[in-house]
């Protein structure tokens, strides 16, 4: 009978075998090979194959052009250090592009600075020093970097949950003056936090009496608004009691626009001191807050490094001399703005905790365009640990 299978018509083709001989005397052979032919594989030398990468291979005319293309616009949310370990894991929202100049050494020399110019980025207070250091380098490298600032730097300002809102805590400002002054063309301002995030203090509604921070959530442990009273489907919008709390709040932080609009002087010779001379700066600090009300800028001298105009014994003179000539004046603002200018003595004072602190002979300057004496004296203040180091 003819065999109705194709496993049938194998074993009719093949010869048959010798009497003792199975197909399992057969596998310890096929190991065996298998064995050996993995061992000549282990010892076999590894062939790499290159892989081309055809955008380096285009010419770098085209490849500008291509970077060109890839500009992210987008304003986004804060931008926060990662927290690991403490965080659950999902997706982060990151720049578009990034991974674009991480690819290789060549395209992340080409496209990197283009990228880092073109942010439109939003940094919290707390974590802007960790973010210049680890994009700018400008506590150890040239000054190049700073010529690769973004287009707008937004710094998230909190005077309520920041220790250094206290309008008495001194704090460097000499990074971010760098950065402008090398790229002109950048924005670099500071912005209340809680109007950027609409995150509103706790209030009660006017007409509903509901919280208006608790409703949007997260609840606020301070706060005695309870998830059971509230419907989710009440239709209170909260509309004027959110318009009142955003208008106190918008003139607390009413001081953080003169204080933009110094960090964006364009004044050329301001300018270029600032990049010519900034290292020779003893400090430029700055104070705000809540309880000042105001900002105040502290620009304070080496001796032998003073300029001229500080070089005279009517300091409250040559400090608005000075302020003047670097464009202070013409600053839109100007009148909210009070300056401390100064030359360090060889003197020292002890503080409280007996650290030895130097002696400035400054003035306070409150109205650069007024001919009155403010004040000048010799001051007992060291800047502390900066937010910000330059």
């Amino acid at each position: 009978m003819a065999p109705t299978t194709r496993e049938a018509t194998k074993k009719a083709r093949s010869p048959p075998l010798g009497p003792g001989s199975t197909a399992a005397q057969n596998r310890p052979r096929k190991k065996a090979k298998k064995a050996r032919k993995a061992e000549e594989a282990k010892h076999a030398p590894v062939e790499i194959s290159s892989t081309r990468c055809q955008l380096l291979e285009l010419p770098p005319e085209l490849r500008n052009r291509i970077y060109h293309f890839c500009d992210d616009n987008r304003y986004m949310g804060i931008f926060r250090k990662i927290k690991t370990g403490k965080e659950k894991p999902g997706h982060k929202q990151t720049g578009a592009f990034v991974a674009l100049a991480q690819v290789c050494k060549q395209i992340r020399f080409e496209y990197r600075p283009l990228w880092l110019r073109q942010l439109r980025i939003r940094v919290d207070f707390s974590d802007l020093e960790e973010f210049l250091q680890v994009f700018y380098c400008v506590l150890d490298r040239h000054e190049d970097w700073y010529r690769d600032a973004p287009t707008i730097l937004t710094i998230a300002w909190d005077h309520d949950e920041n220790d250094y809102g206290d309008g008495d805590t001194l704090i460097s400002i000499e990074s971010l003056l760098k950065l402008h002054a090398y790229s002109p063309a950048s924005t670099i301002e500071f912005e209340c936090r809680r109007l950027a995030e609409s995150d509103l203090p706790c209030t009660d509604c006017w007409e509903c009496g509901l919280c208006v921070h608790c409703v949007r959530g997260p609840f606020s442990i301070d706060c005695n608004f309870s998830s059971d009273v509230y419907d989710s489907h009440y239709t209170c919008e909260h509309d004027e009691t959110i318009g009142e709390i955003v208008s106190v709040l918008a003139a607390e932080y009413e001081y953080l626009a003169a204080l933009n609009t110094f960090l964006n002087n364009n004044n050329a010779a301001w300018l270029k001191h600032v990049q010519e001379k900034c290292l020779d700066y003893d400090s430029i600090n700055c104070t705000m807050g809540k309880d000042c009300g105001q900002a105040t800028i502290y620009i304070r001298f080496r001796e032998p490094e003073a300029p001229k105009h500080l070089r005279t014994r009517n300091m409250h003179r040559g400090a608005s001399a000075y302020l003047t000539e670097m464009g202070m004046a013409d600053l839109e603002g100007w009148q909210e703005l009070d300056y401390v200018v100064g030359v360090r003595t060889d003197k020292y004072s002890r503080s409280i905790d007996g650290v030895p602190e130097p002696v400035y002979d400054q003035a306070l300057i409150r109205d650069l365009k007024s001919k009155t004496r403010s004040s000048s004296a010799q001051a007992v203040k060291q800047a502390p640990d900066s937010a910000v180091q330059g």
